[in-house]
C-alpha cells in the first residue's frame, strides 16, 4: 500500500517514466537503424550527458546537508567513479581496465601501475562497503514509513537492475536458447537499456533534493531519522 503523501509522486514519476520509456521505443522502432545506433552510441546524447550528470550528482552529494560528512563524500566519490566509468578511463588510464585479475597478472603491465590499480580498487571496495552499510540503515529508517527520497533511491536500483538484464538479454538469449533477434529488436533494447543508465544519477540528484526538503520540514519521526544518514 502507498502512503497518501507518496501517491501523487508516484504517478507522476510512473508517468513521466512510461512517457519516456515509450518515446524511446518509438523512436528505436520508426527511425532509420542508422540515427537510433548514432543517437546511442559514444557521440550521441545519452553517452555524452551520462558522466556530466554522474559529475553533477558527485557535486550535490558534497551540499547534501544535513547527511552526514562522510557519507557525503564517499557518495561524491563514487559518483565521480561512476562518471569515470562512462568515460572509460577505467580503461584507459592502464590501456587494460584494472577491475580485471588479468591486469595484475600482465607482465606487461609495470609494478607502479598495479599498485596505483590495486590501490584505486581498494578505494572503491571501502567506499562500496560503507555506502551498503549506509544503505543498510537508510532502508530501516525508510521501513516505518516510506519518504520520496527514498522512493527515488528503490527506483534507482530497480532501474539499475532492469538495465543490467537488458544488456545481457540480447547475448543470453543467443547463448542459452539460441534465439538470435532481429537488428530493430536489438535497437529497441539498447534504447530502452542506455535510456535507463541516463536516469540513474536523475533519480539520485532528485532524491538528494527531496531528503533536504524532508529534513528542513520533516512530516514525521521517521524523516527526522533519516538526519544521522
Amino acid at each position: 500500500m502507498i502512503p497518501l503523501h507518496l501517491r501523487m509522486p508516484v504517478k507522476i514519476t510512473a508517468f513521466l517514466l512510461v512517457l519516456y520509456i515509450l518515446v524511446l521505443g518509438h523512436t528505436a522502432w520508426i527511425a532509420p537503424p542508422q540515427i537510433v545506433e548514432f543517437l546511442f552510441s559514444e557521440q550521441g546524447a545519452f553517452e555524452f550527458f551520462s558522466p556530466w550528470l554522474w559529475l553533477l550528482l558527485a557535486v550535490c552529494c558534497v551540499f547534501a546537508d544535513p547527511m552526514m560528512w562522510k557519507t557525503r563524500i564517499a557518495a561524491s566519490i563514487a559518483a565521480i567513479m561512476f562518471g569515470m566509468r562512462e568515460w572509460d578511463l577505467h580503461k584507459s588510464l592502464f590501456e587494460v581496465s584494472f577491475i580485471k585479475t588479468n591486469f595484475y597478472r600482465s607482465p606487461d603491465i609495470t609494478l607502479g601501475e598495479k599498485l596505483i590499480g590495486a590501490t584505486i580498487l581498494l578505494v572503491m571496495v571501502l567506499v562500496a562497503i560503507f555506502l551498503t552499510r549506509r544503505f543498510i540503515q537508510f532502508c530501516r529508517a525508510q521501513w516505518t514509513g516510506l519518504t520520496v527520497s527514498g522512493f527515488l533511491v528503490y527506483l534507482t536500483f530497480i532501474c539499475a537492475a532492469c538495465s543490467k538484464v537488458l544488456d545481457r538479454l540480447a547475448s543470453q538469449l543467443n547463448e542459452l536458447f539460441n534465439i538470435v533477434l532481429s537488428q530493430q529488436s536489438n535497437l529497441m533494447i539498447m534504447s530502452i537499456e542506455e535510456s535507463m543508465e541516463l536516469l540513474l544519477p536523475v533519480f539520485l540528484i532528485l532524491a538528494i533534493l527531496f531528503f533536504r526538503s524532508e529534513q528542513k520540514y520533516p512530516n514525521n519521526r521517521q524523516e527526522q531519522r533519516l538526519s544521522s544518514f
